[in-house]
């Protein structure tokens, strides 16, 4: 029906499930990237990580494929994100924001309860309906936990968005279920004070 975002890797579409008879969102790796198997793999381990969370504060997979170069998966339509409620209202009062906090958290700990860390909490991976349901969504760098944590790879980069990573991230490229709840916190103190509460001239 439309497309409703996009960037680098891709973009998603609303889009109608005559099926289902239900709006869906449908989400498309760029063209560009489909000889990319670092790329493809992680778009697969996205669809594979959510579908395996059956928690109503993450969203749904519904079917994830391949039509000729284009890699797809069709998920659940939410209306918009807590980036873009952020961006439209502001600061919002305790009880919003401990409402959103709550749905955050309890969605993470169906998350870790697999094994699984999300690795990239923030505003624009959160998605509410209509009715104020959160959703995580993306993800794309999640990971499989083995013996209680993962360790990256130590290289010069990270993946991830710095403004929430905890201080092990950036200091050791370490992380754990513990990094995914610091994420959950740094949302809710943005939703309640409007702003970050780490602001610098590096990442470090």
């Amino acid at each position: 029906l439309e497309e409703i975002a996009a960037g680098a890797q891709g973009a998603v579409y609303r889009a109608y499930d005559p099926e289902g008879g239900q709006i869906i969102a449908i989400k498309v790796l760029h063209p560009t990237l489909s000889g990319d198997r670092t790329y493809i793999e992680r778009f697969r381990r996205e669809a594979s990580l959510a579908a395996s969370i059956d928690h109503p504060n993450v969203v749904k997979i519904f079917e994830v494929g391949q039509d000729g170069d284009r890699y797809f998966m069709a998920l659940e339509f939410l209306p918009e994100s807590l980036a873009g409620i952020i961006e439209r209202v502001g600061q919002l009062r305790i009880e919003g924001a401990a409402r959103y906090g709550v749905q955050i958290t309890d969605g993470l700990a169906a998350a870790h309860a697999l094994g699984i860390v999300h690795r990239d909490v923030k505003p624009q991976n959160i998605l509410v309906s209509g009715n104020g349901l959160v959703k995580l969504a993306d993800f794309g760098i999640g990971k499989m936990q083995r013996e209680g944590q993962y360790q990256a790879p130590r290289t010069s980069s990270f993946i991830g968005t710095h403004s929430y990573m905890a201080p092990e991230l950036l200091l050791i490229n370490h992380t754990s279920r513990a990094a995914d709840v610091f994420a959950a916190g740094v949302v809710v103190y943005i939703l309640l004070s409007g702003m970050p509460p780490y602001q610098g001239s590096n990442d470090r």
